[in-house]
């Protein structure tokens, strides 16, 4: 059985696609993060990390995805990978509470917002952050 979770680890570990690495840019600067994904192809699930301003790691995963204008309450459609990310806790370095959830594309454009996130607490749902997808990303981050 042993050998079998060793030979499942490695056929899985050779299945990944490289990473992508991009940067999301929040139209009231409240974001700023740098964001490395790695598709399990041929799946339709990603895994990840951000780093952001403040030497904070958050984790990621997710699947293939999106949100439509319509369905979007701030007014753009996105398609690519929709996300959790355990930014908050990493932000305060303890448990918050806090879920996010993020769509987000994987093309860059600095014309056209390209990521919208939400966040839920205790049943509250809120968030209006959103931004463009950049693929200048912080020299020195992780």
């Amino acid at each position: 059985m042993r050998n079998v979770v060793v030979i499942t680890l490695l056929v899985l570990g050779c299945s990944f696609a490289s990473a992508q690495t991009f940067r999301l840019v929040s139209v009231d600067g409240s974001k700023d993060c740098n964001f490395v994904l790695t598709q399990l192809t041929p799946y339709a699930v990603w895994e990840g990390y951000s780093t952001c301003p403040g030497a904070y790691i958050s984790t990621l995963i997710g699947v293939s995805g999106g949100i439509t204008k319509k369905g979007n309450p701030v007014g753009f459609g996105v398609k690519g990978v929709v996300l959790a990310d355990n930014v908050a806790d990493a932000q305060m370095g303890t448990y918050t509470g806090v879920q996010w959830c993020m769509v987000t594309n994987l093309v860059c454009s600095d014309k056209k917002y390209g990521w919208v996130a939400f966040a839920g607490m205790s049943g509250l749902l809120w968030g209006d952050n959103y931004g463009y997808v950049s693929c200048d990303v912080h020299v020195g981050s992780r």
